[in-house]
């Protein structure tokens, strides 16, 4: 966006013109060795190129005045538009600093290694060009109104601060700083840090290894498309949104804190401080984590496991396959074939509802599992639906919701572990077992477990680092009575968790259970 307000051009011909403004407005342009510097105030708009011969650089004023400091640069023609300066040399650097009001710095068909400007407040724009040699380095700092900044090849350094700011960085590997506002920063190619901060933003990174960060405030992250990349994503502070469905292929989203994310040897880390997540276009796999997670898979095949936690846990289009897992947890298995386990737990469970509008309800063929000794809702929606429920489960009666067929039995002991896996595996359990659940987390040189029991019992806890043939050795806790134990470990022994990756057994009784942890 160029606004018709003072122009001052650096190396552009005479023919390209900016109209005049009212605007009350100084340039101060200094020429000290190889280094340009500007100093501007009032509403300015700046070009930087070469001049028509490619030697020197050139500066026009159309409508405010041009000081040109210490005799470096020589007045060359005075025109009703303004006056056209040269200053001899090619230049190196550019150091420009801007006050408050409008203010636009673009480069036109000139590489300058080294760019540093402090745009002041007000609205501020800042270009510029490809076909630069990718180490050359901008730095632009914004102010408490709106930028709009957009990179080159090299890397670019762009802090927004205040205001509602659009971020660009292009091609090399870049910093973008949103600051406070409800900021939109994209990185695009190159390895690249993007990080929304303060206020609502939507982040996005593209290809190459990129490291974005939500910060405070509800956030929108959106993933790569056809670029790949091993990407660190995290949500921050507020309620944050992960957004797979740009990504053309399945991927794979386990909340462990371990790089195995994103699709097939991509090796993405999304961290679980998201709130909700969207899945591909392809056939994903999700694991949650002990949070209250929400999922939706979008299109594709998808197959979705909630973990311990409170899940909302939504298939989308095509055949899914969803397990609720240990938790309360609310199931919608979408459109098409789908099968929806709730496993242990007061589960709400939906075969077609979450599509069906006033027009239409899609007639996918569920197969809802509902037996686990506990009360659930299950609600079969259009089609030709299986439910197997216990006694106290209660069946929707709606018309929209009525299961075809149900196979109703007497409620048996709770289930000792969620059914179709979804956090380790382990042998052994029988419906006598006292463990319910059990899931474990790595942190920074700790693991968290927690362990989720029927009655009094001794859990054991065996750590082996991976690779090792030998474990580092066990950790006993004894349960006085029945619900949920939480332990942290950080050493076995006398021996301290060091960072890399652990092997975990978690026995109660005959039952066990199986994970392996990140330690950072």
């Amino acid at each position: 966006m160029i606004r018709p307000l003072l122009a001052v051009i650096l190396g552009l011909a005479a023919a390209a013109l900016l109209c005049a403004s009212t605007a009350s407005a100084t340039i101060t342009l200094t020429y000290s060795g190889t280094t340009i510097g500007i100093q501007g105030t009032g509403d300015n708009a700046t070009y930087l190129g070469f001049d028509n011969g490619r030697t020197t650089v050139t500066v026009r004023n159309s409508t405010g005045v041009v000081n040109s400091s210490g005799g470096a640069c020589v007045e060359e023609v005075v025109v009703p538009l303004g006056s056209y300066f040269h200053c001899p040399g090619a230049a190196t650097a550019l150091s420009a600093s801007y006050g408050a009001g409008f203010d636009h710095l673009q480069l036109e068909g000139v590489c300058i290694p080294s760019i540093t400007a402090t745009m002041g407040d007000g609205t501020n724009e800042f270009m510029r060009p490809d076909g630069c040699p990718a180490d050359q380095l901008a730095t632009i700092t914004g102010g408490s109104g709106y930028d709009w900044f957009v990179g080159g090849n090299g890397p670019d350094h762009f802090i927004g601060l205040g205001g509602d700011d659009e971020l660009r960085g292009h091609g090399g590997d870049d910093i973008l700083e949103g600051g406070e506002g409800n900021d939109k920063l994209w990185g695009e190619d190159g390895n690249d840090t993007v990080l929304g901060q303060g206020g609502n933003d939507r982040l996005r990174g593209d290809a190459g290894n990129d490291t974005i960060a939500g910060g405070d405030g509800d956030d929108q992250i959106g993933t790569d498309d056809v670029g790949g990349g091993a990407d660190d994503i995290s949500g921050g502070a507020g309620s944050d949104y992960l957004d797979f469905d740009a990504h053309p292929g399945g991927i794979s989203i386990t909340l462990d804190g371990a790089a195995n994310d994103g699709a097939p040897g991509e090796g993405d880390n999304v961290h679980d401080d998201f709130e909700r997540i969207y899945g591909s276009r392809g056939n994903d796999t999700f694991v949650g984590g002990p949070g209250n997670d929400v999922f939706n898979g979008g299109s594709g095949a998808d197959t979705i496991h909630g973990g311990p936690g409170n899940d909302e846990l939504t298939g989308g289009s095509d055949a899914d396959q969803v397990f609720g897992d240990a938790g309360n947890d609310t199931l919608y298995g979408g459109e098409s074939d789908d099968v929806v386990d709730g496993g242990p737990g007061r589960d709400s469970l939906f075969g077609d509802y979450s599509a069906c509008s006033s027009w239409s309800c899609p007639a996918g063929n569920d197969t809802l599992l509902a037996r686990d000794g506990e009360g659930d809702a299950v609600n079969c929606g259009a089609g030709a639906d299986i439910a197997t429920v216990d006694a106290v489960d209660t069946i929707s009666q709606d018309g929209f919701m009525l299961c075809e067929t149900i196979d109703r039995a007497a409620a048996p002991a709770p289930d000792p572990q969620p059914r179709g896996g979804g956090g380790g595996g382990g042998g052994g359990g029988t419906t006598t077992s006292p463990l319910r659940a059990a899931s474990a987390r790595g942190g920074a040189r700790r693991v968290t477990v927690t362990v989720t029991l029927r009655r009094a019992a001794t859990v054991t806890i065996t750590v082996t680092r991976s690779g090792a043939r030998r474990a580092l050795g066990t950790v006993k806790l004894k349960a006085k009575k029945a619900g949920k134990l939480t332990t942290t470990i950080r050493r076995v022994g006398r021996k301290p968790l060091k960072p890399g990756r652990y092997k975990l057994v978690v026995k109660v009784g005959k039952t066990s259970k199986t994970f392996t942890v990140k330690v950072r």
